[in-house]
């Protein structure tokens, strides 16, 4: 009777953290990205199979587009497409940039920015700080399989 117990605690416990572990890892990558943490996200987000299906699916989405007519630019562009999409996820599909988009940073603002800009950017940068740590409030999680945790969030008027 005591090794059913056993057997049946241990069981609950191996249940109990399938379906624990999806809100244990979002909410290990939700402070990640809260505290700006790249070590963490990587812990928590696998970049390579992420970039490898971007990659496949802007590919599968460029091969789908009609081919231009007669026009020897936009084919000399569509060539080019797969390697430009694969340098430009390879380049900003990392923790560290994500960190600093989600950080609101933009390489065109920082390049662009002027005195003006910079006396602006401490009431902006406290506002985007107190936004995100909102930007999780309203996520939403379900199972939607098994095998399929879905993770749903909705933030100023964007789903």
């Amino acid at each position: 009777m005591k090794n059913i117990i056993i057997v049946g605690s241990i069981i609950v416990l191996f249940v109990g953290y399938y379906f624990a572990s999806p809100f244990i890892a979002f909410y290990s990558l939700r402070d990640g990205i809260q505290n700006g943490d790249s070590d963490k996200i990587s812990q928590n987000v696998d970049f390579d199979a992420l970039r490898r299906n971007l990659k496949d699916q802007l590919n599968a989405f460029q091969a789908n587009r009609p081919a231009p007519d007669d026009n020897s630019v936009a084919s000399l562009v569509k060539s080019f497409s797969p390697v430009v999409t694969s340098t430009l996820i390879d380049t900003f599909v990392t923790p560290k940039e994500l960190c600093r988009i989600l950080k609101g940073k933009s390489y065109l603002k920082d390049f662009m920015a002027t005195e003006n800009d910079e006396t602006e950017k401490p009431d902006k940068g406290n506002s985007n700080r107190e936004a995100k740590k909102d930007i999780f409030s309203r996520a939403q999680f379900s199972f939607s399989s098994p095998s399929r945790f879905v993770c749903k969030n909705s933030f100023q008027g964007c789903r």
